[in-house]
């Protein structure tokens, strides 16, 4: 688990999750896949069906690494499962590289297997006591019966060899007395020292033993697993007393807790007793009367009830408190009663104001009925009013496309007419005539009935003005128009005037009479008679003449 991470066994929960997430971003699907297709549409060269394979093949990799990835740190994050994990990677390590390492200790004992043993069988059997005792026990049992099939051997060689295997079996027996002696691990190292030394002088039977050892340090570290698994039982019972005494602990406090939770429930309890307007409950006087009996020497002594008591119909404090609880238990009955009641009167309520409120939406309703009928009416009589209106325009249209034919062709006529009065005119205004006669009406000239006085009608128009205006219309329009403005204000200052001429002839009748009233001469009233008749006289063919321009 910790190849997979890139760990080391050393390190802290901590690193190792930066290691975690640094591989877990990389080898992420949902990342590779992010960047597979980035790289797909860069390589436009290459095949699509071939791509494809690969990214399929690539996400089965980085899905299977990163399964991987995680199944390590859920090992490794756990305390207990990492302990457990460096257990038995530690044992199996050992046993793979016992042989070597046992060897390697046959080579060179000495430093070489001090070190051995403290990097890894020490760390292994967790350097505690029972273990190497366990382990020195396991090795002189090892080579006790290596010692036993060596014997067994060397009585089977012939008789040339009986010197040296004896010289070998007493060398043999003189190391398996000392490493079964010893016990502890600097001894078995210079016991094994020994041994080497021996080897390497040419003692016989050495060889044989430097060939057990490793099957020795396998016995080692199966005493080691068992001692561990007794240490780890020990660490539990260990564990599970001192929970033990933390629960007896907690029960104390409890205890204490609860003694004197009951001293303050006595004590309000008195209080309550005490106070007239508190109120409590039957269980709660025979808490009381019990703490009260707890407390007195002779509690059985408090509730007897004298003759005399008896006589005057006195009970028992227990009598009275259970008539107390089943007025209680009575009241509660009445309550619950009352709540039930209580419960129907909200019911009906709630069911009353629901009556309420659909009887509120039936009225709306109805009333929103009865106005859509009266809107569905208005909308058929309007709808009705519509077709009439567009029945009469149909019927109209007739009318009116007649109307307008009549009014196109009394416009035609108008026209027509006023063009021969135009072109009569025009005839008549390009006539000249030299006799000045009474029945004579020359151009711009307009004589009176006496044949005397003559009106020029517009001074400042003569023939040749005319006669240039006729040829363009725009001009003659505009012409026309500005004479048009003329006329209007010379009439409006005409009948100003004549207005003017009238209230001033009303004045002077007015002082016509007072001068009568004044000087009472008839001479110079009858003069001034003629006069103001003379004047009359003249001024009535203005006042026809202004009727006649009026119409």
């Amino acid at each position: 688990m910790y190849q997979v991470l890139g760990a080391d066994p050393s390190m802290s929960r901590a690193e190792i999750k930066r290691l975690y997430i640094a591989l877990a971003k990389e080898t992420h699907p949902d990342a590779n896949a992010a960047s597979s297709s980035f790289n797909n549409n860069n390589n436009n060269n290459k095949s699509i069906s071939l791509g494809n394979t690969n990214d399929y093949i690539h996400e089965d990799d980085d899905s299977n690494r990163f399964n991987e990835i995680a199944q390590a740190w859920s090992i490794l994050s756990d305390s207990k499962l990492r302990r457990a994990h460096d257990r038995e990677l530690a044992a199996h390590d050992f046993k793979e590289d016992i042989v070597k390492k046992a060897s390697e200790v046959a080579r060179e004992y000495g430093p070489a297997a001090r070190k051995f043993y403290d990097d890894i069988a020490i760390p292994l059997l967790r350097r505690t006591t029972a273990t190497t005792l366990a382990g020195l026990s396991a090795v002189a049992e090892e080579v006790a019966a290596s010692e036993q099939m060596k014997q067994q051997q060397q009585q089977q060689q012939q008789q040339q060899q009986q010197q040296q295997q004896q010289m070998g079996d007493a060398s043999t027996m003189s190391n398996t007395k000392k490493l079964s002696g010893v016990t502890t691990l600097s001894e078995v190292v210079r016991e094994v020292s020994e041994i080497k030394r021996g080897v390497n002088l040419g003692m016989p039977g050495g060889d044989a033993i430097l060939e057990d050892f490793g099957r020795a340090f396998q016995r080692v570290i199966e005493a080691s697993k068992n001692a561990t698994r007794q240490i780890d039982g020990l660490e539990l019972k260990e564990k599970s007393v001192d929970l033990r005494k933390r629960a007896d602990e907690a029960q104390l406090e409890s205890m204490a807790v609860l003694q004197q939770l009951t001293e303050i429930r006595l004590e309000r309890l008195r209080l309550t007793f005490h106070s007239s307007f508190a109120e409590f409950t039957s269980s709660e006087a025979i808490q009381y009367l019990n703490g009260f009996n707890n407390g007195s020497n002779h509690p059985s002594e408090d509730d007897q009830v004298t003759l005399l008591q008896r006589m005057t119909f006195k009970h028992p404090i227990k009598q009275d408190i259970e008539a107390f609880a089943v007025a209680e238990t009575e009241f509660d009955v009445k309550v619950q009663g009352k709540l039930e009641i209580d419960r129907q009167l909200n019911a009906r309520q709630r069911a009353m104001h629901e009556a309420e409120n659909n009887a509120k939406l039936a009225v709306e309703e109805e009333r929103a009925r009865k106005m859509l009928e009266v809107a569905q009416k208005r909308v058929a009589e309007s709808q009705k009013a519509l077709m009439d209106a567009q029945k009469s325009l149909r019927d109209l249209d007739v009318t009116v496309k007649k109307a307008d034919q009549e009014v196109s062709k009394a416009r035609t006529m108008l026209k027509r007419k006023r063009d021969v009065v135009r072109q009569e005119l025009k005839r008549k205004s390009n006539m000249v005539v030299v006799d000045h006669g009474p029945n004579k009406l020359l151009e711009q000239q307009l004589f009176d009935n006496n044949g005397k006085k003559v009106v020029r009608i517009n001074p400042g128009y003569n023939r040749s003005s005319s006669m240039n205006v006729m040829g363009f219309e725009e001009q003659a329009l505009a012409t026309i128009e500005s004479l048009l403005k003329d006329e209007r204000r010379i009439e409006g200052d005409f009948l100003r005037l004549v207005d003017k001429a009238s209230r001033l002839v009303s004045r002077s009748e007015r002082l016509r009479l007072r001068s009568e009233d004044l000087i009472g001469e008839h001479q110079q009233i009858s003069d001034t008679r003629d006069s103001i008749s003379n004047e009359m006289t003249d001024a009535a063919p203005i006042s026809n003449i202004a009727s006649e321009m009026m119409e």
